[in-house]
């Protein structure tokens, strides 16, 4: 006996083992969930200390004490550099004071020395000079072309001429005249304003007049 199979009835499906994707992530950080391990999540800026005062520090890495000590320099080296400048200024003034002063000295010492000096000549005219001067050479010159009486003070030769010398000159520099109670160092090619300095003390003879011829009958 044959027993005959009913091919059209459908088969029940087979139950299938897959993985479904949750609903929603896990949540790593947050409330932990129920039965499970316990998360927290870590706020490492509480931890973050200045090596030095041991206070928070904030974003930038600098606790309240260090923006505190910052701030402090920054004005401590502005109020320095004004101080600064104000000192340069003043020592700037004194600098310039002291030299007008201390030029002013030696001028005022120089007309005292020449005074004196032209009194023990008997106030005629006083030349400084050196032998190997071509200066000194060319002012004796024109003084003995002009007439003109001179003592000479050679300061290679005499001690106390060159001991005057740096009280009328302290550059030591020759020629250097005594006209009077005035100091006048150097002199022009043509003697021009050595001629001006005598004539204003009227130490400059008088020009030679041109002989007059007789009137013959």
């Amino acid at each position: 006996m044959v027993r005959m199979l009913d091919v059209t009835t459908t088969p029940a499906p087979l139950a299938m083992e897959v993985d479904r994707p949750a609903s929603k992530p896990p949540q790593m950080w947050g409330p932990p969930p129920s039965g499970g391990a316990q998360l927290h999540h870590v706020d490492i800026q509480r931890f973050r200390r200045c090596h030095r005062d041991g206070l928070a520090l904030d974003a930038f890495g600098n606790c309240e004490r260090c923006d505190f000590l910052k701030a402090e320099k920054a004005l401590r080296d502005t109020r320095n550099a004004k101080l600064g400048m104000v000192v340069g200024a003043v020592a700037l003034v004194v600098l310039v004071l002291g030299g007008w002063w201390w030029s002013g000295r030696q001028e005022r010492a120089a007309k005292v020395a020449a005074a004196q000096i032209a009194a023990v000549n008997e106030n005629k005219l006083v030349i400084y000079t050196m032998q190997s001067c071509g200066a000194c050479r060319l002012a004796r010159a024109h003084l003995e072309k002009r007439g003109i009486p001179f003592v000479e003070r050679a300061i290679d030769q005499d001690p106390s001429a060159f001991a005057e010398l740096e009280k009328l000159n302290p550059d030591r520099s020759v020629p250097t005249f005594v006209i009077g109670d005035e100091v006048m160092i150097g002199i022009d090619p043509a003697g021009i304003l050595l001629d001006q300095a005598l004539a204003k003390r009227g130490m400059l003879p008088a020009p030679a007049s041109a002989p007059s011829s007789a009137s013959t009958e």
